[in-house]
């Protein structure tokens, strides 16, 4: 035997205390069914850890709305979701070429306050940054924003 289903909605996101996903599809008797499921990363639990950026806004590059330069490579994490239910966004640090892909270590987390999703700064993998630089590398964009900077701390052991 087969299911039908009619029509699926588009997927979803809900950001409060418990972050999960859902979508609605309607069975053949035209009830309406809502699946869903946990977001299952926070944003912090990318801190320290290697990940690979998309680079869809290369140094250099004008935003696509507003009249900006980036001052930085500027791209997404695939397969991961944000706030907005779009990538995580993430900023690359200390590379001075246009790039379209960029594989290191998320170094900060920038969490917003006044917007619905934070980011993520990634960059080589053994250097430390101080909060100060990652602000003025930053600046461009996140002077709209009341943020707090969270920087990764290497464990001593």
């Amino acid at each position: 035997m087969r299911l039908e289903i009619g029509p699926v909605s588009e997927l979803m996101y809900v950001n409060v205390v418990m972050p999960y996903w859902f979508f609605i599809i309607n069975d053949p008797d035209g009830n309406e069914i809502e699946i869903t499921g946990p977001l299952l990363a926070s944003i912090d639990d990318y801190l320290g850890k290697d990940v690979t950026v998309i680079v869809d806004r290369p140094l250099g590059s004008k935003h696509p709305e507003f009249d900006m330069i980036y001052p930085i490579n500027y791209g997404y994490i695939p397969n991961t979701i944000a706030g907005d239910g779009e990538e995580i966004d993430a900023y690359v640090l200390d590379e001075f070429e246009p790039l379209d892909k960029y594989h290191g270590k998320v170094v900060a987390i920038i969490h917003r306050k006044n917007d619905i999703e934070d980011k993520l700064v990634v960059s080589n993998k053994n250097k430390q940054y101080k909060k100060s630089d990652i602000e003025s590398l930053t600046h461009f964009t996140e002077q709209y924003f009341d943020s707090d900077l969270i920087l990764f701390e290497e464990e001593e052991g």
